[in-house]
């Protein structure tokens, strides 16, 4: 039975391991496509990516952005889905790990279970706690399927998933925030 706990919780600790890892990639990622973003912008409006930050070219620069990521256009609305079919793809791919994780402990338990309910132990009780381990190959496929998905959805639209809806928010913020500092506060008032 102890073999059994250790394939069962060794598995959830690198199932969990593999998200973390897979959250660094995402970040890492975020960051790239940032940083590939404002070399466009800045290629566009013929100047260098440290000019963006002069504030005679911030009218330019959210005129141009609203533009690109208007979400008129139809390929920022194919990425918004595809963000919307990915969140879904990606919960979906949890809630299969889960239910594997419970589907395995019981079937691992129920084995070794005695008709009073008390549990024995005995050397085969691995014998199905084993398909534990499926629950990191679920992660792996989902997030392999994530990435290809993205790819396509790259390929397709010019976007990643869910680009064009956080290029919008981020105009957004912006305007608010430089909204609220160029009107006067109510403590002045």
């Amino acid at each position: 039975m102890l073999i059994a706990v250790i394939l069962i919780v060794g598995s959830i600790l690198l199932s969990f391991g593999l998200r973390l890892i897979i959250k660094l990639i995402a970040a890492w990622e975020l960051k790239r496509n940032y940083e590939a973003e404002l070399e466009d912008l800045a290629t566009t409006l013929g100047i260098t990516v440290e000019h963006l930050s002069d504030e005679r070219l911030t009218s330019r620069i959210v005129e141009l952005t609203s533009e690109r990521f208007s979400d008129e256009l139809l390929s920022n609305r194919l990425s918004d889905f595809c963000e919307l079919v990915r969140t879904v793809w990606d919960w979906l791919g949890v809630l299969i790990q889960i239910l594997t994780f419970l589907f395995v402990t019981f079937m691992t338990i129920d084995n070794h279970t005695d008709r009073h309910g008390s549990i024995y132990f005995e050397d085969g009780a691995f014998d199905f706690a084993i398909n534990a381990w499926w629950i990191v190959a679920i992660g792996l496929f989902f997030w392999i399927a994530g990435v290809l998905f993205a790819l396509g959805c790259r390929l397709f639209t010019g976007r990643y998933p869910g680009q064009a809806k956080q290029a919008r928010k981020a105009v957004t913020d912006f305007l608010t925030s430089r909204w609220k500092q160029m009107s006067p506060s109510e403590e002045n008032a």
